[in-house]
């Protein structure tokens, strides 16, 4: 009796004795092969998806512009001075401020955010730190300064002129930089009011 040979993939069966080592290691390769081609012939994990043309209903949006790092600029004579901002724009983070904070780098700052101007009272009753308090106009010039607060103090820090911000840096370095009434300041993502 002659039995044809069936040479399909369901033929093929690991579990099938090979009569050499040669003839089951090309039947492995055999399958391995049919399942990369069952897969997808030229797939590539690491080429890029596909586009779709701009026009599509199913192209990507662009990507949104990063937020920018909140900072504040002041021009201090010939040479302006940087600060990196943590902001406090609601009741409760302003309520806060600095509370707990045992340090301050010297290229960092708290700016109280309020939504008018006015004549603004700071507290630092719970403050750890000494800092200087630099009262910003809705004009962006510096309006005062009070220098060395020291931490834990009972009384509001203010000053007798409206301001719509006010910038809390490290003691000392108000003195240290120049800064005074009049000066320009320039924010870097800080919301607007």
């Amino acid at each position: 009796m002659h039995h044809e040979r069936d040479h399909s993939l369901s033929s093929l069966s690991l579990t099938t004795p090979a009569r050499t080592w040669p003839g089951r290691a090309r039947r492995a390769l055999v399958i391995v092969t049919l399942a990369q081609a069952s897969i997808g012939v030229g797939c590539n994990r690491n080429a890029p998806a596909p586009t779709p043309p701009a026009d599509s209903p199913h192209s990507a949006p662009a990507a949104a512009e990063p937020a920018a790092i909140p900072a504040v600029k002041i021009e201090a004579g010939n040479k302006p001075v940087s600060f990196y901002l943590q902001l406090a724009v609601t009741p409760e983070e302003r309520a806060n401020g600095l509370v707990g904070r045992p340090t301050l780098a010297v290229d960092a700052g708290l700016l109280f955010v309020f939504d008018h101007p006015g004549i603004q009272a700071i507290s630092v009753k719970d403050t750890l730190i000494a800092t200087d308090l630099i009262f910003i106009g809705a004009d962006r010039r510096i309006v005062g300064i009070i220098e060395n607060v020291q931490p834990k103090s009972a009384l509001e820090q203010k000053i007798g002129v409206p301001a719509q911000y006010v910038l809390e840096i490290r003691a000392g370095l108000s003195s240290q930089h120049g800064f005074r009434a009049g000066q320009s300041v320039s924010f870097q993502g800080v919301p607007a009011r």
